[in-house]
C-alpha cells in the first residue's frame, strides 16, 4: 500500500516457537518501526482460513477492514480468501 501505511507482507513462527509470546512481539516491533518513520496505520492480509492469527491481531488493535474474494487458483491449489485489517499507529 501506498503513503502513510506500514504494510506486513509474511509473517509466520515455526509450529515449535508458536503460542510463547514470539509472534505478538515480532509485530510489536513492527509496529515501533512504523511510528519511527512517522507512518499512520499499519495493515495485513490474513487468510480466512487462519482464525488464530486473526485473533493475535485483534489482541494487537488490528481490526477487520474488508474481505477479499480470491480467485487465484492453479494445478498446485488455490489461494484461500483473505481479510485486510489494520489498526492506526
Amino acid at each position: 500500500p501506498k503513503g502513510a501505511i506500514h504494510y506486513i507482507a509474511h509473517l509466520g513462527v515455526a509450529p515449535e516457537w508458536q503460542s510463547k509470546g514470539i509472534g505478538g512481539r515480532l509485530i510489536e516491533h513492527f509496529l515501533e518501526g512504523g511510528k519511527k518513520l512517522g507512518r499512520t496505520t499499519a495493515a495485513l492480509d490474513v487468510s480466512v482460513v487462519n482464525p488464530r492469527a486473526q485473533r493475535l491481531y485483534e489482541r494487537l488493535g488490528f481490526v477487520v477492514k474488508h474481505e477479499r474474494v480470491s480467485t487465484l487458483k492453479n494445478e498446485f491449489g488455490t489461494v484461500p480468501n483473505h481479510r485486510r485489517m489494520e489498526r492506526a499507529l
